[in-house]
């Protein structure tokens, strides 16, 4: 499995452009998912070719949550027709989109990973993408972790009956504050590599990268980071 950053907050290159939101490219046993797709369909189409990604080879989109830094460009790339015409859009609540699967439950994610299916907030539904990897490990996105992230964590080990995590990624939604409280509650789970991203704040990142020394590679996160697990 790999992930490549196409939208986030951070950019290292000045080729590549950073904006408030997230973009996640999943690529697994051949197939390709993005993970929300940020605000900007123009961002998200920048990024891409710099970084030779072809949308139109997209086999899913899978929407943490129906804000608009992870959903906004959507509507955008469909019109365009920069993504496959019947793509199969992975949601947690109804958006009105063509070929949307609403994942009110765990739900299978083209047969390579599930939904954790749909978690509440207070007027706000959201879910996280799982993904097998060797090992009885699992792979776990996040868009922005309304539910909390520990809460997420801990569906997403359930769902799937895994021990390990080989990798955490995407927005967190806290401050450093925050942070060492959820680094206490998650500190015992065996978690391999976390990327806090969006939005997480730099402390927050620094905090994780102190408070789970020598137990889990904390990476920061930019339009470009490529990883694979």
């Amino acid at each position: 499995m790999k992930i490549l950053f196409l939208v986030e907050n951070r950019s290292r290159d000045p080729e590549l452009r950073s904006a408030w939101g997230l973009s996640i490219l999943v690529e697994v046993k051949g197939c390709r998912i993005l993970f929300d797709v940020g605000p900007s369909a123009s961002t998200l189409l920048h990024n891409a070719e710099k970084l030779g990604v072809d949308l139109g080879k997209i086999d899913a989109v899978f929407i943490s949550h129906l804000h608009y830094d992870h959903c906004g460009a959507l509507n955008e790339l469909l019109r365009l027709g920069a993504l496959p015409r019947d793509i199969p859009v992975f949601l947690p609540e109804p958006g009105g989109y063509p070929n949307e699967v609403v994942c009110n439950s765990k739900t299978p994610v083209l047969d390579l990973g599930w939904s954790t299916g749909a978690m509440n907030v207070v007027a706000l539904r959201e879910h996280a993408l799982v993904i097998p990897c060797n090992g009885n490990a699992i792979a776990v996105l996040v868009g922005c972790s309304h539910p909390g992230l520990a809460n997420i964590v801990t569906k997403a080990l359930e769902i799937s009956s895994a021990k390990h995590i080989k990798l955490l990624a995407g927005g967190f939604h806290m401050g450093s504050y925050e942070a060492a409280r959820v680094a206490e509650k998650i500190g015992g789970l065996s978690i391999e590599i976390m990327i806090p991203a969006h939005c997480t704040s730099d402390g927050a990142i620094a905090v994780f990268r102190e408070k789970l020394s020598g137990r889990c590679r904390v990476l920061d996160p930019y339009v470009g980071l490529s990883i694979e697990v």
